[in-house]
């Protein structure tokens, strides 16, 4: 049995972000420089924060859960 706290649920969305990170950037790209890293990192950080939208939370009580759009 593995027990996993109720406020944790952001951690799968964080590893995640960084595994799309990660086959998106890293795994596919050749860098000669860590210079050439860093602003292909921060050019994808970029685009992929242009396309977010901020998440509306409910909360309708104990009986019905919360509910996000």
């Amino acid at each position: 049995m593995h027990f996993t706290p109720t406020y944790s649920f952001w951690l799968s969305a964080v590893e995640l972000w960084f595994a799309k990170i990660e086959h998106g950037v890293i795994a596919r790209g050749i860098f000669a420089f860590a210079t050439d890293l860093k602003r292909r990192l921060v050019r994808y950080i970029r685009h992929d924060n242009s396309l977010r939208k901020p998440i509306k939370w409910k909360c309708f009580g104990p009986a019905r859960g919360i509910a996000f759009d």
